[in-house]
């Protein structure tokens, strides 16, 4: 959104899933103590936490737990263990407010840009009402899956690919 927003020219459409964004606010407490000294030394534990821990984390990311493959925390380990992910992630976190207001005065300059916002409407990360939000300021469309969480895609592959698919050859 940030690109779009900064360089319009380069962007001819958008395709966004559950795309963070100024309006959603329920995890700012979860952000704000990541961003603490204290919260930074355990987010340094995550790589090295049990599966079981990790296992209950990814569930927290899908709308329904018994849609979760098989074989899909094995990546997220993997990548929180790559040296300097969690470092970089407490970069991120740190700047996070600033950068989300950033984000909420550069918005009305992507309005012009079709946007598609694709959501599940049992997300716990990103808030629904924030893609509505979106929806509106921005003239997007949005589409919520009933029963979706964060995960769409690992969740729902067949019906969020046909729906990119058919989304992508209206432009």
């Amino acid at each position: 959104m940030m690109l779009a927003a900064i360089a319009p020219e380069r962007v001819r459409s958008l395709l966004l899933f559950a795309p963070a964004n100024p309006y959603s606010r329920h995890t700012d407490w979860i952000l704000s103590f990541y961003a603490s000294r204290i919260g930074g030394l355990i987010a340094q534990l995550a790589p090295a936490l049990p599966k079981w821990v990790q296992r209950i984390a990814l569930r927290r990311m899908f709308g329904d737990p018994t849609r979760i493959p098989e074989d899909s925390l094995e990546p997220y380990r993997d990548a929180l263990r790559v040296p300097g992910t969690i470092s970089h992630v407490l970069a991120i976190v740190r700047c996070w407010f600033s950068d989300m207001e950033k984000l909420r005065r550069a918005l009305p300059s992507t309005a012009p840009i079709p946007t598609l916002l694709v959501w599940g409407d049992r997300d716990r990360v990103v808030s629904v009402e924030s893609g509505r939000k979106l929806e509106r300021d921005l003239g997007a469309e949005l589409v919520v899956f009933s029963g979706g969480g964060h995960l769409l895609f690992e969740e729902l592959p067949n019906e969020v690919n046909r729906l990119m698919v058919d989304w992508l050859e209206s432009r």
